[in-house]
């Protein structure tokens, strides 16, 4: 299991190692620039016939090769005009990977402000996903929520409703501490039945589409549910503080599978956001129609 100190020594390390490359392109361009500034040098006579100071060109050399240029259209220092375009890109380039250098190391950050940003980052892609957004990581594949027609029927024949094991466990619990015995095929086969069923057409999942990794099987995806909050209260609590849908997708104290939970009941047409291109026309222009 990977955690958050390993991924931020994968992340410096690969700051690093990219710093390291960039100033071996630097030292090159400085010793290109180094042999270059001979070449022209021992050529000073050719430039210094037209008019051209060679250490104008070296303290402009960009002005200098634009003037330069014209004698090269003309037919003339055509022998030695590639040392200058040479030292043009060598300075540019040079000053290129000399500012990404410069960058890279800003991105050198403590652990302490690491946390803060893969938090803050985490919180965006939550929010975009909850919103209904398909978010790609890379070839790792892609993570959104999917809606799922429950199955009533089965060879034209119904079927038992899928058992809602939240709301079951915590009626179970009020039949506990009400002093009543909770059906139990063996143990209790005349006790209160507990079990609550699911009565809506649809559910809704996080669903992981995997791309091309290797050993998928042995990858799953779960995600987060509620932190620093007693379950058997969570909904309730905060429902009744909660005051718009951004105060739920900004709670650092709420879980991702909560948050799609939280949402839907704080406005009952979210779901609406998780259905897919193929199945979202029909149903949003009759569910327009029942409200109007």
């Amino acid at each position: 299991m990977l955690e958050t100190k390993d991924l931020y020594k994968d992340y410096i390390s690969g700051i690093q190692l990219k710093m390291t490359a960039i100033s071996v392109k630097i030292d090159q361009y400085y010793k290109s620039q180094t042999y270059l500034r001979t070449c022209i040098y021992n050529n000073k006579g050719e430039f210094e016939k037209l008019g051209i100071s060679v250490d104008n060109l070296f303290s402009n050399p960009h002005i200098a090769y634009a003037k330069i240029k014209d004698f090269v259209d003309n037919g003339q220092l055509t022998r030695v005009a590639h040392y200058v375009k040479s030292y043009v890109n060598s300075v540019k380039y040079l000053n290129l990977h000399k500012l990404l250098y410069d960058r890279l190391s800003k991105a050198l950050i403590p652990y302490e402000l690491y946390i803060k940003v893969i938090a803050y980052a985490n919180l965006e892609i939550a929010k975009y996903i909850l919103e209904g957004g398909i978010y790609k990581f890379g070839h790792v594949g892609k993570l959104y929520i999917k809606e799922k027609p429950r199955t009533f029927m089965y060879n034209g024949k119904p079927v038992q409703l899928p058992v809602d094991w939240g709301m079951s466990n915590k009626y179970k619990q009020e039949l506990i501490k009400q002093g009543k015995v909770p059906y139990d095929s063996v143990k209790a086969p005349n006790g209160v039945k507990w079990h609550c069923y699911h009565d809506s057409d649809f559910g809704y999942w996080f669903w992981w589409e995997a791309g091309p990794i290797p050993h998928r099987a042995f990858f799953k995806f779960y995600p987060s549910k509620f932190c620093k909050v007693r379950q058997d209260r969570r909904n309730a609590t905060f429902l009744k503080q909660c005051k718009s849908k951004d105060e739920i997708y900004n709670g650092t104290n709420l879980g991702l599978l909560d948050k799609m939970l939280l949402l839907m009941r704080f406005d009952p047409l979210h779901f609406i956001n998780y259905r897919r291109a193929e199945k979202e026309k029909e149903p949003i222009k009759e569910l327009e129609l029942v409200n109007n």
